[in-house]
């Protein structure tokens, strides 16, 4: 009987015990293989530490607004931004104190009440700083959203303040609506001008002033209307279904802003309720500056009525609106060397300044060189984001006396933009109220109380015509000593 030892099946089972060789090549091969597996794990991590460090330099470090602001020039600013940096930081200090700091969260907040501080919102922000990169100061969103209304364009500037995607428009947006159309920022003030005879009478001096010679001293503000061209209204995005009324008579889909202004330029009152294919006349008689200017001089005791230069006070405008006693235009068909070809010299003088204030809106915003392509109540929004920025930069020049903030030097970018594009039709001359989307009009025959306001009108303005007849006032009479500058403005030789 064989003999069987107990640790045979063992033997059998693990032959390379056998074979002393066989345990070397074995322990160098799995030696091979644990540092091939420590060799690509230390690849991975290196590569994991690069892509950490690219996004750590790219994304974790939000741009300071001081150091953003100290590298470019007070010219470049200008250009970039519409204003210069004292008009810009007054402008955040004024949102500031409306909002608060910690809504607004200027830089000079993150740096001293957050990054080093111990309250709840300090550790909340360095928490985000290594996740997200933490906030964006208020002076950086104002800054996009200036740059987006100056006309640039989006891919650009989240480049140049690190904001990805569609991110800066939800800001620009945000910093429209409850930021800057605000009547702390500026305050259109017809109606309180109105309803003070002394605020109208110190609107009208200017309007005295110059060739009028007091003749226009009751006027208290220019009208007209203004196009903006937007892309064509749709029923999904903006729930118009017959998007013809917004074709207007200059060929594309627009607005139809209503805007009175003062003498310096300063936009009073605007209406944002009508179509681009409304006529002027139609649209003003919609608006509520309409029916407050008839109510008040209806009323016997009205404030329009109480004018130290004996003619109640009025707002002028073109041919386009229908005479009123607290609306004067111009005479139609006047002939030369006549005292109404006088009148309509001076009336056109004293208006001339709300297309000014057109021009230096439009050229100021570069937004407007293109159609408006947003929804029509965002595109409400901006014209009137603009007006009041317009405003502003007023009040902060008279306020200052700085008039550094030329418009020379993006007046130049607008006609670089227009030679460019020949095609593209900058936005056209023709309490912020922003009117229903069909705006309703008085159709038909004149109205008793029409033709009794267009009489009165009638009275009025020859009353006006009369006095400079008797003054002398005369058009002056083209000669050899006026010519024409660069700019294409007529001058006259010394």
């Amino acid at each position: 009987m064989k003999r069987v030892f107990p640790f045979e099946d063992s033997e059998k089972e693990h032959p390379a015990r056998k074979h002393p060789r066989h345990d070397a090549m074995l322990s160098i091969v799995e030696h091979i293989v644990i540092l091939l597996i420590v060799l690509q794990a230390i690849n991975q991590l290196n590569e994991f530490c690069l892509h950490y460090s690219f996004l750590e330099d790219q994304i974790m470090k939000s741009v300071n607004w001081h150091e953003f602001s100290a590298s470019i020039s007070d010219k470049h600013f200008r250009r970039m931004f519409r204003m210069n940096k004292r008009c810009f930081q007054k402008l955040c200090d004024r949102i500031e104190y409306r909002v608060g700091r910690k809504q607004f969260k200027s830089q000079d907040y993150i740096t001293s009440d957050l990054e080093n501080g111990n309250t709840r919102e300090g550790i909340m922000y360095r928490a985000q700083k290594h996740t997200s990169g933490g906030y964006i100061c208020g002076e950086v969103k104002l800054a996009l959203t200036l740059r987006l209304l100056a006309g640039g364009s989006y891919l650009d500037i989240g480049q140049v303040f690190d904001v990805q995607n569609n991110h800066p428009y939800k800001i620009f947006h945000d910093v429209l609506k409850n930021w800057i159309c605000h009547d702390s920022i500026s305050k259109y003030r017809l109606k309180e001008i109105i309803n003070n005879p002394k605020e109208m009478y110190e609107v009208s001096k200017h309007f005295a002033e110059g060739r009028s010679g007091g003749i226009m001293g009751g006027t208290i503000g220019a009208l007209d209307g203004w196009l903006v061209k937007i892309q064509c209204p749709s029923l999904k995005r903006d729930g118009v279904r017959n998007p013809g009324g917004y074709f207007s008579c200059k060929g594309f889909y627009a607005l139809n802003v209503q805007v009175i202004v003062d003498k310096k330029k300063r936009v009073l009152s605007m209406f944002l309720g009508a179509k681009g294919g409304e006529h002027d006349s139609a649209a003003f008689k919609s608006s509520s500056m309409y029916s407050l200017l008839e109510a008040n001089y209806l009323d016997p005791e009205g404030k329009l009525h109480n004018n130290e230069y004996g003619i109640p006070f009025h707002i002028i405008g073109d041919s386009a609106y229908s005479l009123r006693p607290f609306l004067l235009v111009p005479y139609d068909n006047a002939k030369t060397d006549t005292s109404e070809d006088t009148y309509n010299y001076i009336h056109s003088s004293s208006r001339i300044v709300v297309e000014c204030a057109f021009g230096e809106i439009d050229s100021r915003w570069g937004i407007f060189w293109r159609p408006l392509r947003f929804k029509l109540s965002e595109h409400r929004v901006i014209i009137d984001a603009c007006m009041r920025l317009h405003n502003f930069i007023i009040d902060y020049k008279e306020e200052t006396d700085d008039h550094e903030d030329s418009d020379d030097y993006f007046s130049e970018e607008c006609l670089g933009f227009i030679t460019a594009n020949p095609n593209e039709i900058v936005g056209t001359f023709g309490n912020g109220e922003f009117g229903d989307d069909v705006a309703e009009t008085r159709r038909g025959r004149p109205t008793n109380m029409d033709v009794k306001m267009r009489e009165a009108g009638v009275t009025l303005r020859n009353q006006m015509k009369e006095k400079m007849k008797q003054m002398k006032f005369m058009r002056p009479k083209a000669s050899n000593n006026w010519y024409r500058d660069k700019c294409n403005h007529t001058k006259m030789t010394t």
